[in-house]
């Protein structure tokens, strides 16, 4: 039996950091859509609650105002419109942080891949500079091993 070539042991390398790397990305998008879904549920919520008070509380309020203060109807309603889009504004910039940190939680796994990709990339380009060759290298037939040993005797640092 022949053993693997070079080319064969980093197609199969490759593939089991293909592998890894699905299996970090399907993790991590796990998490990211769980945030993702809270962050859709609160805003469902907001506009849900500011659906169905706007128009009581607005008008509640520009009376009040109208009664109580001596403002016109205008002033009041204008007034209370003006606290609407307030709340409404603060719950969608709430929604909006929500999903935005669910949405970073998915930067780690591309780096990691951006970071995998370059390995590779000094791995086929250069493979003397690899870790892997480095600390394997007895897994790896040595080009002038028919011209004597490469390592001098003595030097067992591999």
């Amino acid at each position: 039996m022949q053993p693997d070539s070079g080319f064969k042991r980093v197609i199969r390398d490759v593939a089991d950091l293909f592998d890894l790397q699905v299996q970090l990305f399907t993790l991590d998008s796990r998490d990211a859509m769980r945030q993702i879904g809270i962050a859709l549920v609160v805003t469902l919520l907001a506009t849900c609650i500011f659906m169905t008070t706007l128009t009581g509380s607005l008008f509640t309020g520009a009376w009040a105002l109208h009664e109580y203060a001596g403002w016109t109807m205008a002033q009041g309603v204008g007034t209370m419109c003006l606290v609407g889009l307030a709340l409404t504004l603060g719950a969608a910039g709430y929604a909006y942080r929500l999903l935005v940190r669910a949405l970073a939680s998915l930067d780690e796994p591309k780096r990691e891949l951006v970071e995998n990709l370059r390995w590779l990339k000094a791995v086929i380009v250069e493979p003397n500079t690899s870790a892997r060759n480095q600390l394997r290298r007895d897994s790896f037939q040595d080009p002038y091993a028919s011209a004597g040993p490469s390592i001098p005797p003595g030097d067992n640092r591999f």
